[in-house]
């Protein structure tokens, strides 16, 4: 007789505050982009407060039932080692919160501080809601691989609804009370375009991590179809935030994909598709110039390089022999010498030394000139990256004449707008005439904001999440396409700003992630995904007879 596996309920609430987020976030709105940052703060705050109501409900009723009214069970940790209960990412997380609320205690502005009402929401409790979350979904989440394909689905309609408004179609009458001017600088359900490539960089590592890693064919078509939506509508977002995570993206896959003929392969199709994908978009601003929006971006060295359709072509012709060849040999999914991957990390480590050294020999060493048009992305001035380099410098200045115990704990959860109000508010008005109320550098803002213990944190929370998935989760595709996209988001990091637009999804992957570690979360994982991949390909030689 088959014994009744008993639902687990812990699992199945966090699972439905997981779908809540990958889906409605992205989506949700009220008022059009008026609202918007506010609406969905909100969301996430009620996603977050059913999560923790649900999940009380549910431990009383259990404890009741299992111990009574009168009896309650209280473990005994006595012999428990903390490395047991929580891992390095996890004590790197509590840092990080107890390092926020220290900072929110200190701070001149504690009422400011706690609720991030200053800047974007990003004080001590969205903090401390993205702590909870994050440990209800590493302790209760069961990793399934079709969160990642409801993680996609949607990104496809955040992308999608972002290419109709590069053809200037409206669809839901977003931009009907924007100015011209407002109009190239909002888009789809996300609002300004730096957000919305934000998120798409986002789904692009999870797309590109399952394009490359997933076997079966069926579910490779999928990917790959949400791979071209996803670059055309990264492209088309006219911020060249983006192509960071791009070229980071691009640098660590092969670390991944040059361990199999199979990889090596996808990832020359994954190059291909990213420069096909910008002769599209070229190709379409042409012919219906003044139909769609004018893309002033990084976009336009690429796609005007002479020898584009070249390289292009080129590709094509080396993918076509690798297929043929790995196919008359019979070795379409052989293992390759590790060698190549690590001759690839040797390259990535000399192009960053090179990249350090034109960085220093432009803003140090006064030798920008030989660099040409590349000069104004190399250079560190004031109007660097739409006046980032302002801000970075102003914070900069700011943090060095702060007190100690702010030096270390920083001025509070999200008050950069105020310590630039107060200390630079007449050269912001002569300059730019608006406040910079953000570092737009994640890493700096924390530094002010949260202090040199808050970046420590931050970072170590974020290495060592990287470090523990790698170890144990390599090869487990779901799960690493999880940590790519987290990895596109923090890249991205170094131009751009935490906010309840995105934030908290990357937040959610990260924690769905370092979940997919747990020990009995692995060996069932595994076991099912043998189970599947059996299925799938006897439905695939059902389909081909």
């Amino acid at each position: 007789m088959e014994i009744k596996k008993k639902r687990n309920w812990s699992s199945i609430i966090v699972g439905l505050h997981v779908a809540a987020v990958l889906i409605g976030l992205p989506i949700v709105y009220q008022d059009y982009y008026y609202n918007i940052l506010e609406v969905k703060y909100y969301y996430y705050c009620g996603c977050i407060i059913f999560l923790l109501i649900a999940m009380l409900v549910y431990g009383i009723i259990k404890t009741i039932r299992e111990n009574g009214w009168k009896q309650l069970h209280i473990p005994n940790l006595k012999n428990i080692k903390i490395l047991e209960i929580f891992s390095v990412p996890d004590l790197m997380l509590i840092m990080f919160w107890i390092v926020a609320a220290i900072s929110t205690v200190l701070s001149p502005f504690k009422f400011e501080s706690f609720w991030g009402n200053e800047g974007r929401y990003g004080g001590l409790f969205l903090i401390t809601l993205y702590t909870a979350a994050y440990f209800f979904i590493v302790k209760c989440f069961r990793v399934r691989s079709w969160y990642v394909d409801l993680c996609l689905a949607v990104g496809l309609a955040v992308c999608i609804f972002g290419l109709t408004d590069f053809f200037n179609l409206d669809l839901l009458g977003f931009e009907r009370y924007l100015s011209s001017s407002e109009k190239n600088s909002f888009t789809s359900f996300i609002g300004n375009i730096n957000m919305y490539t934000q998120l798409v960089a986002i789904y692009l590592g999870v797309a590109a991590f399952m394009w490359i890693g997933t076997k079966n064919k069926l579910r490779s078509i999928w990917y790959y179809i949400c791979l071209w939506i996803i670059f055309l509508a990264a492209i088309t977002g006219q911020s060249d935030n983006v192509y960071l995570s791009i070229a980071a993206l691009f640098a660590v896959l092969p670390l991944y994909a040059f361990r199999s003929r199979r990889g090596i392969r996808r990832y020359l199709i994954l190059v291909m598709t990213c420069l096909a994908s910008v002769w599209v978009v070229q190709w379409v601003s042409i012919k219906y110039a003044g139909q769609v929006v004018s893309i002033h971006s990084i976009y336009n060295i690429i796609a005007e390089y002479e020898k584009l359709n070249t390289v292009i072509l080129g590709l094509c012709a080396v993918i076509l022999l690798l297929y043929v060849f790995d196919y008359v040999v019979k070795k379409q999914d052989a293992q390759v010498t590790p060698w190549l991957w690590r001759a690839w990390l040797v390259l990535i480590i000399i192009a960053a030394l090179a990249v350090l050294y034109v960085l220093y020999d432009v803003n140090i060493a006064e030798g920008g000139e030989k660099y040409g048009s590349l000069q104004n992305y190399l250079k560190f001035t004031d109007s660097w990256g739409s006046s980032r380099g302002f801000a970075w410098r102003i914070a900069l200045e700011n943090y060095g004449k702060f007190p100690i115990h702010q030096k270390l704990f920083g001025h509070g959860p999200d008050t950069f707008g105020l310590i630039t109000y107060f200390n630079n508010l007449a050269e912001m008005q002569s300059s730019y005439r608006v406040i910079f109320e953000n570092a737009h550098n994640e890493y700096l803002q924390y530094l002010m904001t949260m202090g040199i213990l808050g970046v420590f944190a931050y970072v170590g929370l974020l290495v060592s999440a990287f470090v523990l998935v790698i170890k144990k989760q390599m090869n487990h595709v779901p799960v690493m396409a999880m940590l790519a996209g987290v990895f596109c988001y923090v890249t991205q990091g170094v131009v751009n700003i935490s906010q309840p637009i995105v934030t908290p999804v990357m937040w959610t992957l990260l924690a769905m992630s370092i979940a997919g570690c747990r020990k009995e979360v692995r060996s069932e994982e595994t076991h099912k995904e043998s189970e599947m991949e059996v299925q799938e390909e006897k439905l695939e030689k059902e389909i081909e007879e």
